[in-house]
């Protein structure tokens, strides 16, 4: 079974604080949607949801336009 939470969706931008020298992640975060919703990291995922899994919902990226001669 799949998880949708925020936190496994590739629209979520995780929030962080500094510590010394180290970022360390916060319980909050942002959906990077039209109303950049704050969101936590474990809240139910949205209509929106795509997972940011390796392998799940991966778009091939089409790769340097070659300008043909």
């Amino acid at each position: 079974m799949k998880e949708t939470f925020c936190k496994n969706c590739i629209h979520f931008c995780q929030h962080y604080r500094l510590e010394g020298l180290w970022f360390v992640p916060v319980r909050c975060g942002h959906c990077t949607g039209p109303h950049g919703t704050v969101r936590k990291p474990d809240s139910p995922g949205c209509e929106r949801f795509c997972s940011a899994v390796a392998g799940e919902n991966v778009v091939p990226f089409p790769g340097p336009r070659l300008k043909k001669k």
